[in-house]
Protein backbone atom coordinates (compact mmCIF):
# COMPACT_ATOMS: atom_id res chain seq x y z
CA UNK A 1 0.00 0.00 0.00
CA UNK A 2 0.92 3.48 -0.52
CA UNK A 3 2.62 5.95 1.44
CA UNK A 4 -0.51 8.54 2.02
CA UNK A 5 0.17 10.44 4.41
CA UNK A 6 0.19 13.69 4.92
CA UNK A 7 3.33 15.26 4.53
CA UNK A 8 4.87 16.54 7.36
CA UNK A 9 8.44 18.21 8.99
CA UNK A 10 6.93 17.38 12.54
CA UNK A 11 7.15 13.44 12.44
CA UNK A 12 7.99 11.60 15.49
CA UNK A 13 11.55 11.82 15.07
CA UNK A 14 12.37 8.55 16.37
CA UNK A 15 10.52 6.55 13.31
CA UNK A 16 11.47 9.40 10.33
CA UNK A 17 14.39 9.90 8.72
CA UNK A 18 15.07 13.22 7.24
CA UNK A 19 16.89 14.08 4.59
CA UNK A 20 17.91 16.64 1.86
CA UNK A 21 18.70 15.82 -1.73
CA UNK A 22 21.27 17.54 -3.29
CA UNK A 23 21.77 20.81 -4.96
CA UNK A 24 20.92 18.96 -8.42
CA UNK A 25 17.31 18.82 -6.98
CA UNK A 26 16.87 22.09 -5.17
CA UNK A 27 18.02 21.11 -1.89
CA UNK A 28 14.72 19.12 -1.66
CA UNK A 29 13.92 17.95 2.10
CA UNK A 30 12.22 14.60 2.28
CA UNK A 31 10.86 12.88 5.47
CA UNK A 32 10.76 8.69 5.16
CA UNK A 33 9.02 6.57 7.59
CA UNK A 34 11.63 3.88 8.73
CA UNK A 35 8.17 1.66 8.95
CA UNK A 36 7.91 2.08 5.07
CA UNK A 37 11.65 0.54 4.41
CA UNK A 38 10.70 -2.63 6.49
CA UNK A 39 8.17 -3.89 3.07
CA UNK A 40 9.27 -6.83 0.97
CA UNK A 41 7.17 -5.39 -1.11
CA UNK A 42 9.82 -2.64 -1.49
CA UNK A 43 12.62 -4.76 -0.90
CA UNK A 44 11.28 -6.80 -4.82
CA UNK A 45 10.94 -3.28 -6.27
CA UNK A 46 14.25 -2.31 -5.71
CA UNK A 47 15.04 -5.86 -7.12
CA UNK A 48 13.57 -5.36 -10.25
CA UNK A 49 15.11 -1.25 -10.77
CA UNK A 50 18.49 -3.18 -9.83
CA UNK A 51 17.26 -5.75 -13.05
CA UNK A 52 16.35 -2.80 -15.24
CA UNK A 53 12.34 -2.89 -14.66
CA UNK A 54 12.63 1.19 -15.06
CA UNK A 55 8.42 0.08 -13.96
CA UNK A 56 9.50 -0.32 -10.41
CA UNK A 57 10.96 3.37 -10.06
CA UNK A 58 7.54 4.73 -9.65
CA UNK A 59 6.32 1.88 -7.42
CA UNK A 60 9.19 2.23 -5.31
CA UNK A 61 8.66 6.07 -4.67
CA UNK A 62 4.93 5.61 -4.23
CA UNK A 63 5.67 3.33 -1.34
CA UNK A 64 8.37 5.76 0.55
CA UNK A 65 7.08 9.29 -0.12
CA UNK A 66 3.97 10.92 0.50
CA UNK A 67 1.93 11.99 -2.69
CA UNK A 68 3.25 15.73 -2.05
CA UNK A 69 7.00 14.33 -1.42
CA UNK A 70 6.79 12.49 -4.98
CA UNK A 71 5.00 15.93 -6.73
CA UNK A 72 7.94 18.03 -5.56
CA UNK A 73 10.56 15.66 -6.01
CA UNK A 74 9.44 15.13 -9.88
CA UNK A 75 8.90 18.95 -10.06
CA UNK A 76 12.37 19.43 -9.25
CA UNK A 77 14.02 16.55 -11.64
CA UNK A 78 11.04 17.85 -14.29
CA UNK A 79 13.20 19.63 -17.96
CA UNK A 80 12.34 23.10 -18.14
CA UNK A 81 11.95 22.30 -22.03
CA UNK A 82 10.09 19.52 -22.55
CA UNK A 83 8.19 19.48 -19.04
CA UNK A 84 9.28 15.92 -19.13
CA UNK A 85 10.87 13.69 -15.73
CA UNK A 86 13.22 11.52 -17.45
CA UNK A 87 13.67 7.87 -16.43
CA UNK A 88 17.47 8.01 -15.50
CA UNK A 89 16.51 11.87 -13.51
CA UNK A 90 14.39 9.92 -11.72
CA UNK A 91 16.94 6.56 -11.01
CA UNK A 92 19.38 9.23 -9.85
CA UNK A 93 17.71 10.65 -7.69
CA UNK A 94 16.28 7.13 -5.93
CA UNK A 95 20.11 5.99 -5.18
CA UNK A 96 21.04 9.53 -4.14
CA UNK A 97 17.71 8.77 -1.83
CA UNK A 98 18.58 5.14 -0.60
CA UNK A 99 22.26 6.42 -0.25
CA UNK A 100 20.96 9.26 2.18
CA UNK A 101 18.90 6.80 4.13
CA UNK A 102 22.07 4.65 3.98
CA UNK A 103 24.09 7.45 5.62
CA UNK A 104 21.42 8.28 8.11
CA UNK A 105 21.03 4.68 9.28
CA UNK A 106 24.78 5.05 9.82
CA UNK A 107 24.57 7.87 12.19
Amino acid sequence: MANTEKDTRAGDERNDIFITLNTLYGGLELVIDKAALNDMELLDDLVAVDRKDALAISRIYDRVLTRDQKKRLYDNLRDPESGRVTVESAFMALREIFDKIGEAGKN
